[in-house]
């Protein structure tokens, strides 16, 4: 009678550990139900990720989450709205009526038999709107993956949100892709990716694309494909200079610097250095510690009822 409780206590907290964000990372990947992410396959970007700290590796969080559709608004477009974008990190170009595919991190959120069963899925929306149109019009509905799950994303592709194959590999960091069929009628258009995890918990991204008629130019690729830079550390130190040290080089400026610190939908600055500990980290821990107080307590009211029961039995 204990045991039922406790049990659904400790899937409901691992529910609340992970880490609750995600967002589009490429607008344009150009492989379909992929395994691995590969950079020279992203051929454009979401809104303003140029800002962001673009270079680390696929799937860090570096703040380009939001959870307010004001986010995506037409009033939030530059003017123009290429000032969004760059040479490397460019805005869309789809052909009217094809199908194009976007990627996105799964960030532990995906309900797998290798992790969790009964992690969420409140479905995931691609909308549309035309140039000056403040009104979002749907244009595919992903549907969901309904929980507790009986297998693992590698088995089948999923809809929408946890189509992630090689998820039991790399909860936080695999590859997940959806594909949807672009709008008939050429123009500029603003794009939403809107995930639910929970009721009332939305994620969302934006971007723009100019879509052409078939047959029309299409830009080249990124002018730089980005790459992870590198981790390992040197060999060796440094021997000490036999001649005064010079003074270190200057580094390069950025492809297209930003005119000002980017912030995120709750007014913080992104660009946090790395030994800042981030919100979402936070949260983590004070859940931690929250789990580890209730199973502590829970350990406590079973112990005191085994004594109680032992004791009954000890004056019968």
């Amino acid at each position: 009678m204990i045991l039922g409780p406790l049990v659904l206590l400790l899937v409901i907290s691992q529910i609340g550990l992970t880490s609750s964000h995600s967002w589009v990372a490429c607008t344009q990947y150009t492989e379909k139900n992929g395994v691995f992410y590969s950079p020279s396959k992203c051929l454009a970007f979401p809104r303003g990720w140029k800002d962001y700290q673009p270079t680390l590796p696929f799937g860090t969080d570096t703040g380009y989450n939001f959870q307010s559709a004001s986010t995506c608004t037409n009033v939030k477009r530059a003017s123009p709205v290429t000032n969004s974008y760059s040479t490397t990190y460019p805005m869309a170009t789809y052909v009217a009526g094809s199908e194009v595919c976007i990627a996105w991190p799964p960030k532990n959120h995906v309900a797998a038999v290798c992790n969790n069963i009964y992690i969420p899925d409140g479905g995931t929306q691609i909308y549309y709107s035309t140039d000056g149109d403040v009104t979002w019009n749907l244009l595919v509905d992903w549907g969901k993956t309904n929980t507790p799950a009986k297998d693992n994303p590698s088995d089948a592709t999923r809809p929408g949100y946890q189509n992630c194959p090689d998820f039991c590999n790399n909860n936080d960091k695999a590859l997940c892709t959806g594909c949807f069929t672009v709008p008939s009628t050429p123009g500029s258009y603003s794009f939403q990716w809107r995930w639910v995890f929970n009721p009332g918990d939305p994620f969302i991204s934006c971007w723009d694309a100019e879509v052409v008629a078939p047959g029309a130019p299409v830009p080249p690729p990124p002018t730089a494909p980005p790459t992870a830079p590198p981790t390992a550390p040197p060999t060796a130190p440094p021997t000490a200079p036999t001649t005064a040290p010079t003074a270190p080089p200057t580094p390069a400026n950025p492809t297209d610097p930003p005119n000002a610190p980017p912030t995120s939908s709750n007014g913080q600055n992104p660009l946090n250095s790395a030994t800042t500990i981030d919100a979402a980290n936070l949260r983590t821990v004070v859940d931690l510690l929250a789990v580890v107080v209730v199973f502590l307590i829970v350990i406590m009211v079973i112990l005191i009822v085994f004594i109680v029961k032992l004791r009954s039995s000890e004056r019968v």
